[in-house]
């Protein structure tokens, strides 16, 4: 029964997108506190995939220009709800969590496509690549994130990422190291 309203929930014209990426999370966070796990999951897939009438509009929106930004407030809130931040950070707990490795690896990355990870998101994603002993991908991950922030949003990345690095690497690769040292000052203020 909640399930069914719910679904019913997710189809209303809310006005705003963070009402809407709330249903979808407390949809899935019902399904966690019943211990339907595999549930809260596919919710949260269904969350963060894109409408076939999203992609339709989007397509339209590049052949028409000169909308704007007023474009975006005539899309309904149920597509644009696979680009909240709020309903992403979610899903990638939930697949860290219940994942395989290559699924939350794609998550991570369509996230950081659709250009909606937060800092936190990068170290998370970070994080769990070095805990699976993927360590030069999650360099390459720091710097997709570093590439996306600008100071003071890009300060905890270099950081994270400089530290990660030299204990990695125990000054064998110097060259490499004064590079990236180099990159993060001439880009911090």
């Amino acid at each position: 029964s909640a399930r069914h309203i719910f679904d019913r929930a997710t189809a209303v014209p809310y006005k705003s997108l963070e009402e809407l990426a709330t249903v979808w999370c407390s949809w899935a966070e019902t399904e966690m506190r019943l211990e339907h796990y595999e549930e809260a999951l596919e919710t949260m897939q269904r969350a963060v995939t894109e409408p076939k009438a999203s992609a339709d509009r989007r397509k339209a929106r590049a052949k028409a220009e000169g909308k704007g930004q007023d474009y975006e407030r005539e899309i309904p809130v149920q597509d644009r709800v696979y680009k909240s931040t709020k309903v992403w950070s979610l899903y990638l707990d939930l697949e860290e969590s219940l994942g395989t490795t290559d699924t939350t690896r794609t998550a991570y990355d369509r996230a950081m496509e659709l250009g909606i990870v937060t800092p936190q998101m990068v170290l998370n994603y970070a994080a769990f690549l070095e805990e699976k002993e993927y360590f030069e991908d999650s360099f390459k991950a720091f710097e997709r994130g570093i590439a996306m922030f600008e100071y003071p949003h890009v300060k905890p990345l270099w950081i994270a990422y400089l530290d990660k690095f030299i204990q990695r690497y125990e000054g064998t690769k110097l060259e490499r190291l004064r590079d990236m040292f180099e990159q993060a000052v001439s880009n911090i203020p």
